[in-house]
């Protein structure tokens, strides 16, 4: 088996589960040393009269980066090799990291897998595999995918909001606090404080997940969905 870290909409189950319907011990565990950021461009933000337009600048989606003296409380689940897969063809603009995590209900330690955000435009370009991100945003929006001056896309913040909430206060209270803007300075917390209609944003419709990546071909369903983000 494998282990999975969720810290965005991966803190859902019912997320999860629309890409490893299989999963087993969904859990809530201790990540040290990364925190979230809002600094990839969303595909899903494009296009719909019910969700930002491409020159408003709310079409950030969440991203895990390296932060020495931080931790994460997050969740985790178990998968097959297959489960591991769709993940990985899920999060495909990504890189994936080992990490260390403490299961908070016994103590017990482990090693999971993270999706990591790339740490500008730059170390993407010189390390990505891929360019599916930028083929799924071409029709709508045109320019660097890791940015470090655009807002979360509201409909998916308060879905990752909701979801941690669910889960209980030891995560929502860790991504008001270790979840943070593109610029990697304001929390989450502290922006919701000054935007608190973010709290009443619509959620996204949503649709079944097969695990593989929306690349934005036309006959692919275009709504957006943040459930196919970390």
């Amino acid at each position: 088996k494998n282990t999975v870290i969720g810290y965005g909409s991966l803190l859902s189950e019912k997320s999860a589960k629309r890409t490893c319907p299989d999963l087993e011990n969904f859990r809530t565990v201790r990540v040290q040393g990364y925190a979230r950021s809002f600094n990839l461009v969303d595909r899903f933000a494009f296009p719909s009269a019910h969700y930002p337009l491409p020159s408003d600048k709310h079409i950030g989606t969440c991203a895990a980066f390296s932060l020495s003296d931080a931790f994460m409380i997050a969740s985790a689940f178990d998968v097959d090799d297959a489960g591991l897969q769709a993940i990985k063809d899920r999060e495909y603009c990504y890189d994936f990291h080992e990490v260390n995590f403490e299961d908070l209900s016994n103590g017990k330690t482990g090693k999971g897998i993270i999706s990591v955000g790339y740490k500008d435009q730059k170390d993407y370009e010189g390390r990505s595999p891929n360019r599916i991100h930028e083929q799924a945003l071409a029709p709508y929006y045109q320019g660097d995918i890791w940015r470090d001056d655009i807002l979360p896309y509201c409909s998916y913040l308060r879905f990752c909001l909701d979801a941690a909430r669910e889960q209980g206060n030891a995560i929502y209270n860790s991504f008001l606090t270790n979840a943070f803007l593109a610029d990697k300075k304001t929390t989450i917390g502290e922006y919701i404080k000054d935007h608190p209609e973010v709290l009443k944003a619509p959620l996204p419709p949503s649709k079944p997940s097969t695990g593989t990546p929306n690349t934005g071909d036309g006959d692919q369903d275009q709504s957006p969905d943040p459930l196919f983000h970390i």
